[in-house]
């Protein structure tokens, strides 16, 4: 199955938060996810994806998040499109 994945990718020193979308994905392994029941932190989660271009040829794409208006931040997770990439570039 092909799918859409986006990312918001938090740099703690600098406090900036970049938005990333990879648009065409193929799933290579499936989830793989490990419990530690005696752990405090959250699982770790693992996936494998080959990433193809979009109808642009575009791999990968990114916004830093104070760059952008509120529909594109909330669009970016909910409905990533190549309309919202223009509107960034416009």
């Amino acid at each position: 199955e092909r799918f859409c994945l986006t990312a918001d990718v938090i740099d703690d020193f600098e406090e900036i938060v970049k938005l990333v979308a990879f648009p065409e994905c193929i799933s290579a392994t499936g989830l793989k996810y490990t419990i530690d029941n005696e752990a405090d932190e959250t699982a770790y989660v693992e996936l494998e994806f080959d990433v193809n271009p979009d109808e642009e040829g575009q791999f990968y794409y990114e916004a830093f998040v104070g760059e952008v208006t509120e529909d594109i931040k909330n669009g970016w997770h909910t409905t990533f499109n190549r309309e919202l990439v223009e509107e960034i570039e416009g």
